[in-house]
């Protein structure tokens, strides 16, 4: 089978132009946030529960995940936007850049627009597993590290609003960036809270 496009995987100059302005681009971001929302809202358990005839126990570790890595996708969005240099000297994403502790992402955004309570840091200190081993493994790397992997409907809806709390920043300062440097600021106007799928719209 050929590859449908082969332009450019082979080819280093498209990859590194693609690669700079995806760097440059808060939007790219909330985009990945988007898509792993959706997954997650595919898998409620609260509304869609395994059906008898799938193999599975259940999905609660597998939602907790993907809602934790939208959030991650979300912060990092919100620092790109702030201007964070994301590069390390070599041209690849640094490792501050790279971590999967919410926390510490949450402590690099700028609280003079957006603020963190305590119950949304331990929204976040309580996903952070899910990323790094409860939403793929059955285990982490040792005893220590070993949590309660439940969810109740108090956490969904405690995720769910500080989620669309970051959701609703990040569309207001950021953008999606175009060839020559041109950006695309998001329709702010068509933010709805509970409609985040209808109002990521970028306008010119």
């Amino acid at each position: 089978m050929s590859d449908p496009i082969p332009s450019w995987n082979y080819n280093p100059i498209l990859r590194q132009s693609s690669f700079d302005s995806t760097v440059d681009s808060p939007g790219s971001w909330l985009f990945s946030a988007l898509d792993l929302k959706t997954a997650a809202d595919r898998i409620d358990w609260r509304r869609k529960p395994v059906r008898d005839d799938e193999p599975s126990v259940g999905l609660h570790r597998v939602y907790r995940m993907l809602i934790g890595m939208s959030m991650e996708s979300l912060l990092k969005g919100i620092l790109v936007a702030q201007g964070e240099q994301i590069l390390n000297a070599k041209g690849k994403l640094g490792k501050d850049f790279t971590i999967h502790d919410l926390c510490v992402l949450a402590g690099r955004v700028d609280d003079r627009s957006f603020q963190f309570s305590e119950q949304d840091l331990k929204i976040l200190r309580n996903l952070k597993p899910f990323i790094e081993w409860a939403g793929r493994y059955p285990l982490p790397i040792s005893a220590s590290g070993l949590i309660v992997v439940g969810h109740s409907s108090t956490e969904v809806i405690a995720e769910a609003g500080l989620w669309d709390r970051l959701y609703k920043h990040l569309i207001t300062i950021g953008w999606v960036s175009k060839g020559g440097g041109k950006r695309l600021y998001f329709d702010r106007s068509r933010y709805s809270p509970g409609e985040q799928g209808n109002s990521a719209q970028p306008v010119s």
